[in-house]
C-alpha cells in the first residue's frame, strides 16, 4: 500500500529534521522548507510512504491546505518548549479536517532533548483529545521515539482501502417476508 503522510507545523519546530532524521538516521542542519518537499519511503515490504514536508512560515499558509488532500496520516508537530507553536496547529486541524477529514492525526511534540521549560502535559493533552490524535514525544535531534512514530504509521489503513473492505463485508439484506 502507499500511504500520503503530511508533516505541517510551525516554522523550525523540526518537521524537515524528523524526516531526515528517521531516513537517514542523521540529524542534519536544514534550511527553511520553501513551499513542500516530496520524499517517497519504502517502509516495508507492504508499505511506501509518500511524505510531503510542508513550509511552516506564515507566507505560505494558502498553499499548505493544499497538501492535505487525499492525506492517509497527517503528522502535527509542534516544540515542547514554544506553546505558541502548538496553539499553530488549530488552523492547520481545521484545514485538515476540511480537506482529509478520514486522515489519522499524529500530534508530535518535538525537542524532548531540550531542558528547557517543558509545555505541561496538561496542556498536550487537551489538544490530543481536541485533535483525536496519537501523541508522540519526540527528539529529531536525537532520533529519540522516530522509529515508533513511524512504525504506527505504517499501522495505518489506506483510507481507499478501509472503504473496499466496508463495501465487500456488508452482509445482504434478508428480504423482508410479506404476510
Amino acid at each position: 500500500q502507499i500511504l500520503k503522510v503530511v508533516f505541517a507545523g510551525a516554522s523550525a519546530v523540526g518537521k524537515t529534521t524528523i524526516i531526515q532524521q528517521y531516513i537517514n538516521n542523521a540529524s542534519v542542519e536544514t534550511n527553511p522548507t520553501l513551499t513542500a518537499a516530496y520524499i517517497q519511503h519504502k517502509l516495508n515490504e507492504n508499505t511506501t510512504l509518500h511524505i510531503w514536508d510542508t513550509a511552516g512560515q506564515e507566507r505560505f499558509d494558502a498553499i499548505t491546505p493544499a497538501y492535505f488532500k487525499g492525506a492517509d496520516v497527517i503528522a502535527l508537530v509542534f516544540s515542547l518548549i514554544d506553546e505558541q507553536s502548538l496553539q499553530k496547529l488549530e488552523k492547520y486541524y481545521i484545514q485538515a479536517q476540511t480537506r482529509a477529514p478520514k486522515a489519522r492525526i499524529f500530534l508530535l511534540g518535538n525537542k524532548n532533548d531540550l531542558d528547557d521549560k517543558k509545555l505541561s502535559e496538561n496542556i498536550i493533552k487537551d489538544y490530543i483529545l481536541k485533535f483525536e490524535a496519537r501523541y508522540y514525544s519526540i527528539s529529531a535531534k536525537t532520533g529519540e521515539n522516530l522509529k515508533n512514530v513511524f512504525d504506527d504509521v505504517g499501522m495505518v489503513e489506506k483510507q481507499a482501502d478501509i472503504q473496499q473492505k466496508l463495501i465487500f463485508n456488508a452482509e445482504p439484506k434478508e428480504k423482508e417476508k410479506c404476510c
